[in-house]
């Protein structure tokens, strides 16, 4: 889905490039034919005015590519509620620490993008029992999401619950370790297998911009 996405972006954009580029360059010969260098000197203003044009199409374009995929994704949430209410896309796997900062506005970006999300501030009822509902949202859930920040490697350290919903994730293939305020190589050294699956770092983009590449991830995905 994010190379589709690029793909379609990119064949929207050069649609547009090579449509006002054709319709410029009539209108150059016809000057040129008509007015010898004057018609060139028009077609250099043509074309300047062209350039604009074409970035404020491109511009409209993606606008209008991203509305539509998020559109999708929450067409596909809603269907997706009715049809199977316990089936998540994604488990977002977090230091109990973090449940009420990082990891419920990582909760509302993955939200606000269309993914459906098992998050434990939202779907741990009262006096349930806790691991049994984590058991029960790892295995509804279709990808893992592990927010890792200093308060998840120390929670690791000591063997939390987090430790142990992340142990079950490490046996999928579906795992994307987020890190916030933390390095790789902080997380190499508390959990070589999470560092090596490929992820997101917040240093590189904010909690929005991870939300937003892994929500088109999820849909991405075959129908379950």
């Amino acid at each position: 889905m994010l190379r589709s996405r690029s793909e379609k972006l990119g064949a929207a954009g050069f649609a547009a490039v090579v449509g006002v580029f054709l319709v410029v360059s009539s209108v150059g010969a016809h000057q040129t034919h008509s007015a010898g260098h004057a018609g060139l000197s028009l077609f250099t203003g043509v074309a300047s005015g062209a350039r604009t044009e074409v970035d404020e199409d491109a511009t409209q374009d993606a606008a209008a590519i991203a509305a539509e995929l998020q559109k999708e994704a929450a067409e596909k949430a809603a269907e997706q509620a009715r049809v199977h209410p316990d089936r998540r896309d994604l488990f977002l796997c977090h230091a109990w620490d973090d449940r009420e900062d990082s990891a419920a506005e990582l909760y509302g970006h993955l939200k606000s993008n269309g993914a459906t999300v098992w998050f434990s501030e939202e779907d741990l009822p009262l006096g349930s029992l806790m691991i049994r509902e984590i058991d029960k949202g790892l295995r509804n859930s279709r990808i893992g999401i592990v927010l890792v920040t200093p308060a998840l490697i120390k929670s690791i350290k000591n063997e939390g619950i987090a430790e142990k919903a992340l142990a079950v994730l490490l046996n999928s293939s579906r795992v994307i370790p987020v890190l916030h305020g933390v390095t790789f190589d902080d997380l190499y050294d508390v959990s070589p297998m999470l560092a090596s699956h490929a992820g997101l770092n917040t240093k590189d983009s904010s909690l929005d911009g991870a939300a937003a590449k892994i929500a088109a991830a999820a849909a991405a995905l075959p129908a379950a």
